[in-house]
């Protein structure tokens, strides 16, 4: 793995490509994971290939490919417009992109907040119709504290948000 992803403000994984491999193989392993570059204009197979990579226990621990790791984490945060609080909300907030979610709109936050009021609902009201015992998470959720759970995210492609 050379160097030069290091300092790609692309994508990382087609800057582990030369134009000379591309035209022998378009398929490549990374970190244990083949990447197909001609699939790689495809954002959800980008972000797939990705989050496997990054998830993937057996990655090498070199300095190397551990910069190229928080270049690719980098990436995915610019690209989820969200900065990630731990692995497994980049591992959740992938997920619901893969689901189908649109996860990339205003923040969850926002929408939350915007669809509860133009049902004209209070904070206790919408807790309630999603599940839960109190306002509390509702209140979290508006303020970003707390990332909402899929059932969340389906009540807000209910009400077109």
């Amino acid at each position: 793995m050379n160097k030069s992803h290091l300092n790609s403000k692309n994508n990382p994984l087609e800057a582990l490509f030369s134009s000379k491999e591309i035209a022998q193989d378009p398929i490549k392993i990374v970190h244990g994971v083949a990447v197909d570059y001609k699939r790689l204009k495809d954002k959800r197979y980008e972000i797939k290939k990705l989050s496997q990579i990054l998830h993937n226990p057996d990655h090498p621990m070199d300095q190397v490919s551990t910069q190229w790791r928080i270049s690719a984490v980098e990436y995915l945060e610019k690209f989820f417009r969200s900065s990630f609080t731990c692995t497994r909300d980049m591992k959740r907030k992938t997920e619901d992109f893969l689901n189908g979610y649109e996860v990339r709109r205003k923040p969850v936050s926002e929408r939350i907040k915007k669809a509860r009021k133009k049902k004209r609902w209070s904070q206790q009201e919408l807790a309630q119709h999603l599940g839960y015992k109190n306002h509390v998470a509702i209140v979290q959720f508006e303020k970003g504290l707390r990332y909402p759970p899929a059932k969340v995210f389906r009540w807000l492609d209910d009400e077109k948000m």
